[in-house]
């Protein structure tokens, strides 16, 4: 999962599509770029899939100062092929020559590793937007940074959920898959982000679970009740969210599962306060207490 992540950010990173070489490859040469003479030539070799050739080259290119080579050096060695493995070190060595010598989208998938926690950078969503917020406004035509930034804003990484920000990052996209796939991201985002009352799911639970878990099971729930207790549980943090202002029984409540980084959101509420929470919601777990269990939760009222 770790190689195919770097693949597919250096991929973007470079203007090249997951599937081969396509139109987007040659912003990479027109945007706020003067390639070296060796680029071109490395360039080309690198469309045809002469991957040993195109190094060779583009190093010579990388010699004379060229950040966009070295780029493409780190795309290489992030897939591997035609007698060169895949190395994740290297790619991420390559993509830091790069942007040293001025590539404008490396902090992007330096955002994403901090994203993820991939690639020996321990997750951060803080430090990764702020890297993608310095580079967002660069007045570039590659789909480097909206591919890239609508996601922050789409997952609500180090900044408030937006899905208006995210579809405005997302109709920049220019090439045709990733556009699309972009917005139905969104538009899965937007239909779940219509809160179904707590106390109703807490009463359909209650009524016959085994239907709840075919309905819900395996999906993002957004839901909004009242804060009861919030409690830190093993470096994390948990939400009771009731239906009412005061609990029904004992256990009628849902228990909304944070990780460490939600602890500021968190600050904020009192007891009794309205909110809007989403999670993930993966089925009867054993010894639960309470109607159920969501993961991963954010605020996103």
């Amino acid at each position: 999962m770790r190689r195919v992540l770097l693949a597919v950010c250096l991929s973007l990173l470079v203007c090249v599509s997951a599937f081969g070489a396509s139109e987007e490859v040659s912003d990479i040469v027109t945007v706020n770029h003067n390639p070296s003479q060796f680029f071109a030539k490395g360039l080309e070799l690198y469309r045809a899939g002469e991957y040993t050739k195109s190094m060779i080259t583009l190093k010579k290119a990388v010699e004379e100062g060229d950040g966009w080579a070295a780029a493409i050096i780190a795309s290489i060695y992030s897939k591997g092929g035609d007698g060169i493995e895949q190395n994740s070190n290297n790619a991420v060595k390559w993509m830091k020559k790069a942007k040293e010598l001025g590539y404008p989208s490396s902090d992007a998938f330096f955002a994403l590793c901090y994203a993820h926690g991939t690639n020996g950078f321990p997750k951060d969503y803080n430090r990764a937007y702020q890297l993608i917020h310095n580079i967002e406004n660069i007045d570039e035509e590659s789909d480097a940074i909206p591919n890239i930034a609508y996601l922050f804003y789409l997952n609500g990484w180090g900044t408030p959920k937006d899905l208006n920000k995210a579809k405005q990052f997302a109709l920049r996209i220019k090439g045709e898959k990733f556009r699309q796939d972009a917005l139905k991201k969104i538009q899965e985002a937007e239909e779940s982000s219509k809160a179904i009352p707590a106390s109703y799911l807490i009463s359909e639970v209650g009524k016959n679970h085994m239907r709840f878990d075919k309905n819900y099971k395996g999906k993002r729930i957004t839901v909004e009740g009242f804060v009861g207790r919030i409690e830190e549980q093993k470096g994390k943090y948990v939400l009771a969210l009731w239906g009412g202002e005061r609990l029904t029984g004992p256990f009628d409540y849902i228990e909304c599962r944070f990780n460490a980084d939600a602890e500021d959101s968190l600050l904020e509420f009192d007891k009794g306060d309205v909110v809007k929470i989403e999670g993930s919601y993966k089925g009867k777990e054993n010894f639960q207490v309470g109607a159920f269990i969501l993961q991963n939760c954010t605020i996103i009222n």
